[in-house]
């Protein structure tokens, strides 16, 4: 477990304060929420994983790595790496218990904290897929990867992963706070009482937010011209939240800009444009979109009701 590792008294200092303000959110005044409602709403997506820092790019399929897992087998001086393999063929387990030999032999290894987050924040493959959400592996995997930043302040993917992290969580959070609202709801519970009940739920989920911005905007400001940041953060700004419009079309705008190419960060501008009615620029930022991905024009349809009627998508968006 992390806190057996935290032998630095500035790290297991910060890391105690940040598991028991979470614990004190979440216990604060509700009382818990029944089990099968909350399994039922906490469906979570396992997002893609970023490959083995230290791998080949043109050498990550499953056999080539299983055979990269073999040969490091044979070097077990700093496991971080065989880890980092294991944990991108999918293997979490493996993978957690080589990153506790490494910490054990060195706590001050970054890259061990690293790959502890990302094994326990789910990243695994490249494929991502449906699961339920693990509260306390996802608090713990940003408690690692904070661990990480502690060591190397500049660490830019403890930063993003940590951001991408926080920001699924804040999905979740929000998921079963609106299925215990629904719920408070239906019991017709009074309105003081739906309150008192729901604030945790809130804060913790306002937690989650704030966390994944601030992250994701220090990983853009580690790496000012990269365009994933920027568009990560854009859409944390308009995934979970109202109210960061203004924000979120400016780290929209900073990604286009920096890869012209991004159909995404066109498409959500474009979204962003016509909810304020300007569908001059909607409509060219959408002609950006489907320039980059032709695929999105059958997407337009259901999300930009003013496109005309009848109109050939394709050959209208593409202008």
């Amino acid at each position: 477990m992390l806190h057996q590792h935290g032998r630095h008294p500035p790290a297991r200092q910060f890391l105690a304060n940040a598991r028991r303000g979470r614990e004190e959110v979440r216990r604060r005044g509700a009382p818990p929420a029944p089990p099968a409602l909350v399994d039922s709403v906490t469906m979570g997506w396992r997002p893609a994983a970023p490959p083995p820092r230290r791998a080949d790019p043109g050498a990550l399929t499953p056999d080539a790595l299983a055979a990269r897992e073999q040969q490091l087998a044979q070097s077990p001086d700093d496991p971080a790496d065989r880890a980092d393999v294991l944990r991108y063929l999918n293997r979490p387990e493996e993978s957690l218990d080589l990153v506790d030999r490494a910490l054990r032999l060195d706590e001050a290894n970054a890259d061990a904290w690293y790959v502890r987050g990302l094994a326990l924040g789910r990243f695994l493959d490249g494929a991502g897929e449906g699961e339920v959400f693990d509260w306390d592996a996802s608090d713990e995997a940003v408690e690692s990867l904070d661990r990480a930043l502690l060591l190397l302040p500049d660490f830019f993917e403890a930063r993003l992963y940590k951001g991408r992290t926080l920001y699924r969580a804040c999905h979740a959070a929000q998921a079963r706070l609106r299925a215990l609202a629904a719920a408070v709801a239906h019991e017709q519970t009074g309105e003081e009482a739906a309150r008192a009940y729901l604030r945790p739920y809130q804060l913790l989920f306002q937690c989650y937010f704030d966390r994944a911005r601030e992250s994701l905007q220090a990983a853009a400001r580690l790496r000012p011209g990269d365009a994933g940041p920027w568009h990560e953060l854009g859409r944390v700004l308009v995934g979970v939240r109202e109210g960061f419009e203004d924000a979120a079309l400016e780290a929209f705008t900073r990604a286009g800009e920096l890869r012209p190419d991004l159909a995404d960060a066109w498409y959500q501008r474009a979204r962003l444009h016509s909810a304020r009615g300007d569908r001059g620029q909607a409509l060219a930022d959408l002609r950006r979109a489907v320039a980059a991905d032709p695929a999105l024009a059958d997407r337009a349809r259901e999300d930009f009701d003013w496109l005309p009627e009848g109109a050939p998508e394709r050959g209208f968006l593409i202008g």
